[in-house]
């Protein structure tokens, strides 16, 4: 087994051990932290997955930005070349089960990177200078290879590690917010 395939295990075990009090704790910190941040406070649209188990729930990130005015965005897959877009997202957007996340449907129109003002990045294992392991596509890094805007990250201190080593290709998170 890969060394990275082995410390993401390490981690998703880790995440998966909080309890639901934990989680919620940590989570509560993550949400006030990011909407008090300079970058949430500026950003008039932002891109975001939608979450599945052990991640920091985004469903209320979502929810913050519609209540606030902004311009949601989801990711697709493209099936050519391991790309991604972001497209619009809202109460309405029907979305279906894509290698274990929801994505919009392939009716859905995609937005250019420069509309988009803050990318929260996903990730597994995350090291303090803001390179991380992800869920093992290259996807984001590939992505924001050419972005301009804004990054941060949700972090649970379980992620955090320093035997994350930047590779090639890694594209390192401007900011991440770590729970307390």
């Amino acid at each position: 087994m890969s060394f990275k395939k082995q410390l993401r295990q390490e981690v998703l075990a880790h995440l998966s051990a909080l309890s639901q009090t934990e989680r919620s704790e940590k989570q509560a910190s993550l949400y006030k932290q990011l909407f008090d941040s300079l970058e949430w406070q500026q950003a008039k649209t932002i891109a975001v997955t939608i979450s599945k188990q052990p991640e920091c729930e985004t469903r209320p990130v979502i929810e913050q930005a519609w209540k606030e005015g902004k311009g949601v965005f989801i990711p697709r897959t493209v099936t050519n070349g391991r790309l991604m877009e972001f497209c619009s997202y809202t109460h309405k957007t029907d979305t279906r089960d894509v290698y274990g996340l929801q994505e919009p449907l392939l009716e859905a129109i995609s937005t250019s990177k420069d509309s988009i003002d803050l990318i929260l990045v996903p990730g597994v294992v995350y090291h303090q200078n803001g390179y991380r392991i992800g869920f093992g596509g290259g996807y984001y890094d590939r992505y924001l290879a050419d972005y301009r805007g804004k990054t941060v990250s949700l972090v649970f201190e379980e992620q955090l590690s320093d035997k994350v080593v930047a590779e090639r290709y890694d594209i390192a998170v401007q900011r991440l917010i770590i729970s307390n």
